[in-house]
């Protein structure tokens, strides 16, 4: 009976510390966050263009200049306008600013000059995904109203039908911590998911069908980017030149810069150099994935001959230890997380909670 006391004893004992260490570590992730300096939205209607004011939704983007907090100018001098059921195409190579156009539009970044004005409820789609402990529903409806049909709508639209299906419990399949029963593909798909069941104004998607095939890219456009979206504001980051010619207007970036905007015929004519270098033809993508699918196969037969060599090598006996684990690895791991005078009060109180 005292055994199983004491071991309950250090159980408990072990648990608290646990708990202590994680309510610090999110202790100071809330003062981290609640530090942070107030971005000031100063977007009124009465400042609007007056151009604009007649559109239900809008987003309008005048000479805009923003730094990242480290101080480095991310954008400059950025001109953008779009109007209601536009689909705003956002090109350009890594680095070139297009991910920090879209958070610009959400208000994220500082401004140091311009005006970035919209109008209309925004979802955002990041680049990397984002899911939480739940079932796939959860993580679509987002605690939004339940509807049923409106729901098999979005899933069908964003490409998850056949995903869902392989599930045992369908979309009610939990999908543990981080997302970690999905692909990286289907976590895209989720979130892009997750946006549309919003019932959004405007769309802001950074590059969300690059972490899906071919045949998945062109469904998930046509049925969801160029159908349930059709009728909405959307700014689409791509690297894809069939789906650059689908939009009402391109823009190109290029360090921070608008290299050249219009409709995509304007500005792949007068920027076939720089256009070329950001997006890739059917026939250059091709020969990449050639060459990245023979790098692949020299990959896999360099590692199946190193794993021959390993497993016929003769494996060395490990060394272990048998016995208690010392009150000094006790005291040191404890000691590590609390400061010592509080773990010997809790010791002493333990001690006396069990009549010791």
């Amino acid at each position: 009976m005292v055994q199983i006391e004491e071991n309950m004893l250090f159980f408990y004992f072990n648990h608290a510390l646990t708990q202590l260490a994680e309510c610090k570590t999110s202790l100071k992730r809330i003062e981290n966050f609640l530090s942070i300096t107030e971005i000031a939205d100063d977007c009124t209607l009465s400042d609007m263009p007056e151009y604009n004011k007649r559109f239900n939704t809008f987003i309008d983007i005048k000479n805009l200049t923003c730094i990242h907090k480290s101080g480095f100018q991310i954008l400059s001098d950025v001109t953008l306008h779009a109007n209601d059921k536009d689909l705003v195409a956002v090109c350009g190579i890594v680095g070139s600013g297009k991910s920090s156009l879209l958070l610009a539009m959400l208000n994220e970044i500082k401004v140091t000059s311009g005006t970035c004005y919209s109008k209309g409820k925004i979802a955002y789609v990041p680049q990397v995904p984002w899911v939480f402990s739940g079932t796939i529903r959860e993580n679509i409806i987002f605690y939004n109203p339940l509807d049923e049909k409106k729901l098999e709508l979005v899933i069908e639209a964003c490409a998850l039908k056949k995903d869902i299906a392989s599930f045992p419990d369908r979309d009610l399949t939990l999908i543990g911590e981080n997302g970690v029963i999905l692909s990286g593909g289907q976590r895209a798909r989720v979130n892009l998911a997750r946006a549309v069941y919003a019932d959004a104004d405007i769309y802001l998607l950074d590059d969300p069908l690059s972490a899906v095939d071919s045949n998945v890219r062109l469904q998930i456009f046509e049925k969801c980017i160029m159908g349930v979206l059709k009728n909405q504001l959307r700014v689409l980051v791509t690297h894809d030149i069939q789906h650059l010619e689908r939009a009402n207007h391109v823009i190109l970036l290029e360090r921070g810069r608008v290299a050249r905007q219009g409709n995509y015929h304007e500005v792949i004519h007068s920027a076939e150099i720089e256009f070329s270098s950001v997006i890739q033809s059917p026939s250059t993508r091709l020969t990449a994935y050639k060459g990245n699918l023979e790098v692949s196969q020299q990959i896999s037969k360099t590692a199946e001959n190193l794993f021959s060599e390993i497993t016929s090598l003769d494996m060395a006996e490990e060394d272990r230890s048998f016995g208690l684990v010392s009150w000094k690895t006790y005291w040191r791991y404890i000691s590590a997380v609390l400061p010592k005078p509080l773990v010997i009060f809790l010791i002493f109180f333990f001690i006396s909670a069990t009549g010791g």
